[in-house]
C-alpha cells in the first residue's frame, strides 16, 4: 500500500474508459431488461387475473411478476453459460 498512487490509478482508469463505459451500458441494459420483464409479467398476470375477483387478480399479478423475473434470470444465466462454454472450446483448441 505504500507505493499506491491516486494519479496512476486515475490514469489507468482513463486509458480503459471505453471498456468501463461499455461495461456500464451492459449493466444498465441488464437492469432495464429485468424491470421490463417483471413489469410485463405483472401486467400479463393482472390481465389474466381479471377473469376472477380482485384478490386473485393481485395474486396473479404477483405470480406474473415472479415469472417474468425468473424467465429473465434463466435467459441471462443460460446465455452466460453458453458464452462460457464457447470461450472454453475456443481457447482449448
Amino acid at each position: 500500500m505504500a507505493d499506491f498512487s491516486v494519479k496512476i490509478s486515475f490514469g489507468m482508469m482513463r486509458k480503459t474508459m471505453p471498456f468501463l463505459m461499455f461495461r456500464c451500458a451492459i449493466y444498465l441494459g441488464i437492469a432495464v431488461a429485468y424491470v421490463l420483464a417483471t413489469g410485463t409479467g405483472a401486467g400479463i398476470g393482472y390481465g389474466i387475473g381479471g377473469f376472477w375477483d380482485d384478490e386473485t387478480q393481485l395474486s396473479a399479478a404477483a405470480y406474473g411478476a415472479a415469472g417474468g423475473f425468473g424467465l429473465t434470470a434463466w435467459c441471462y444465466i443460460s446465455c452466460a453459460n453458453i458464452c462460457c462454454i464457447s470461450l472454453k472450446r475456443a481457447t482449448s483448441q
